[in-house]
């Protein structure tokens, strides 16, 4: 049975091969789809830490924003050591 070529000359089974193009692309781009959700994680979790201590002290709302300023640089560092991981370390 002769194999039956679309009009772009790929058959279905190249195509099975090798991926679509999107599932392709979305296997290449994996590695930085966490990062927002990982970001948004650690500046929720400062934060919440922050209201948590500033309720158990009765001190609002000086570690929520203590909490604020912590998430921001522990998610920007984060971030730096992500990029940095997956660039090869290059600058």
């Amino acid at each position: 049975m002769p194999s039956q070529e679309g009009p772009d000359g790929k058959t279905p089974e190249s195509e099975d091969k090798g991926g679509a193009g999107w599932q392709r692309s979305l296997r290449d781009s994996a590695s930085y789809l966490g990062i927002g959700s990982s970001l948004a994680f650690t500046v929720l979790l400062c934060l919440w830490l922050g209201h948590w201590l500033d309720k158990k002290f009765g001190t609002e709302p000086r570690y929520f924003l203590v909490g604020a300023v912590v998430g921001v640089v522990a998610a920007f560092v984060h971030f730096w050591k992500m990029y940095r991981a997956m660039s090869g370390g290059k600058k």
